[in-house]
């Protein structure tokens, strides 16, 4: 009896293990799944580690990318394919951060019941609009830089542009950079335009702002900092300043752009406790 007992017992921890195994690998196939089925040595999506299904296409339909078997493409315009080069990604890895790699599972048409039986691969359309990023890419002439355009209301990138870039569809010298999208990949001290946001704070918080007054002395404090130190810049213009003339000097760039710090930022900060 005490015989069948422990072989009761040894039967039902069996199980209770192979439960508990089942348990955790349906969590780590839900939660995984996609990486395994998308990995570059699935060769029913990948030829030799290159995505080699789905279409990547911009807002309006414009093809950026297309993969099917051992064909693979991208835009039929040049000024697009070298416009939308870091957003869209590569065929041949460079660009780690593109929508060919980030958008691989949806590309390779996977879900959890059918894997990536879809062999033709999916449609993937992003917001992006590849004329605008044209438009950016040309503005940028020829300098290193980036363009990001969104929809504040939605989230919705509507043009990103990175410079210098390639057309990956022609041979050639690559510059430095081509591969880094700045638009993500880069960081920047946001610059004068940053002041946009103060001033929206001052006009949201202050009543008074057109008529008011603010005295630079050629140096303060804010919050126990002081603004050489965070701007390097010495401010070399002082005196009583208005909010209009105050940034029309920094966007003319007429006094110098430490004005609308000395000036301006430090008094915002202590009526409305806004710096960003």
């Amino acid at each position: 009896m005490n015989k069948v007992k422990r072989r009761a017992m040894s039967a039902l921890l069996v199980a209770v293990l192979v439960l508990g195994g089942i348990g955790v690998y349906i969590v780590r196939y839900i939660e995984h799944g996609a990486e395994w089925a998308t990995f570059a040595a699935n060769s029913s999506v990948y030829t030799s580690g290159v995505l080699s299904t789905g279409t990547l296409t911009d807002r309006s339909g414009v093809v950026l990318a297309t993969a099917n078997g051992g064909s693979r493409s991208y835009a039929d315009d040049a000024a697009v394919r070298t416009a939308c080069y870091q957003a869209v990604g590569d065929y041949t890895g460079n660009i780690g951060t593109g929508a060919l790699k980030a958008f691989s599972k949806q590309l390779s048409g996977y879900n959890p019941i059918t894997g990536t039986y879809a062999t033709d691969g999916h449609t993937v359309a992003l917001t992006l609009d590849s004329s605008l990023c044209v438009t950016a890419y040309e503005a940028l002439a020829g300098r290193k830089g980036a363009v990001l355009v969104s929809n504040y209301k939605t989230g919705e990138i509507l043009c990103m542009a990175s410079g210098p870039s390639i057309d990956p569809s022609s041979d050639g010298d690559v510059p430095d950079g081509a591969y880094i999208n700045r638009c993500i990949n880069g960081s920047f001290t946001p610059g004068s335009i940053f002041k946009l946001i103060t001033s929206a704070a001052a006009i949201e918080n202050i009543k008074d702002i057109d008529s008011r007054r603010f005295t630079c002395a050629g140096s303060v404090d804010v919050a126990g900092a002081p603004y050489a130190a965070i701007t390097r810049v010495l401010c070399l213009h002082h005196g009583l300043f208005s909010f209009q003339r105050s940034t029309k000097g920094f966007v003319e760039n007429v006094p110098s752009p430490i004005i609308f710090f000395r000036a301006f930022l430090h008094p915002v900060f202590e009526l409305t406790g806004k710096i960003f």
